[in-house]
């Protein structure tokens, strides 16, 4: 019964470390959309 119980938890962890990941690279994309084009703005003003 504990057994199954811990195993259960960690598929959940796995599920939400999965999560995080998806978002934190979904974040990294846009900081560099976002710093690209403040690049470009600035070499554009030049």
């Amino acid at each position: 019964m504990g057994t199954s119980l811990k195993q259960v938890e960690s598929e959940e962890q796995v599920k939400n470390r999965n999560k995080i990941e998806a978002n934190s690279s979904d974040t990294t994309t846009q900081l560099s959309d976002e710093l690209l084009l403040t690049i470009l703005l600035v070499a554009s003003q030049k």
